[in-house]
């Protein structure tokens, strides 16, 4: 079953097709036309989400991975959705093709992923600490 909701800002509106994973916060689904992005839409919105969220949306971290590689490291929200006038969540960047960090650091997980020698952990550790920095 398909939703429709819009941007509050330029009343640009998308089609949610297919739910991709739920949560106890709520549901993140593929978005029509926009392979890139993904929504996450709230089981219980509320006036202090949406304020906190629409500060996030003004206020986007640098995200220097997506600056130098061309691919989001951030999921940050880009946009706040609504459906029907009502705040129901936010668009979103979709980080694709990644794996859990535990998956990569845990020896025992790690034989999946041989190509994971020192060097690429040390990668990903540093990866990992420039998006705490920029987070914080």
């Amino acid at each position: 079953m398909s939703k429709t909701v819009q941007t509050k800002r330029n009343r640009e509106t998308f089609t949610l097709e297919k739910m991709l994973a739920r949560g106890g916060e709520g549901e993140i689904w593929t978005v029509q036309g926009k392979s890139d992005f993904v929504a996450k839409i709230f089981l219980k919105p509320d006036l202090e989400l949406e304020k906190k969220l629409n500060y996030m949306v003004s206020h986007p971290p640098r995200d220097r991975v997506m600056e130098e590689f061309k691919f989001p490291s951030i999921a940050w929200p880009t946009s706040l959705l609504y459906a029907d006038n009502r705040f129901t969540g936010y668009l979103m960047p979709r980080v694709s093709g990644g794996v859990e960090i535990i998956e990569v650091y845990n020896p025992t997980h790690r034989k999946k992923f041989p190509e994971f020698h020192w060097k690429a952990l040390v990668h990903v550790a540093g990866n990992l600490a420039t998006a705490v920095h920029t987070l914080h």
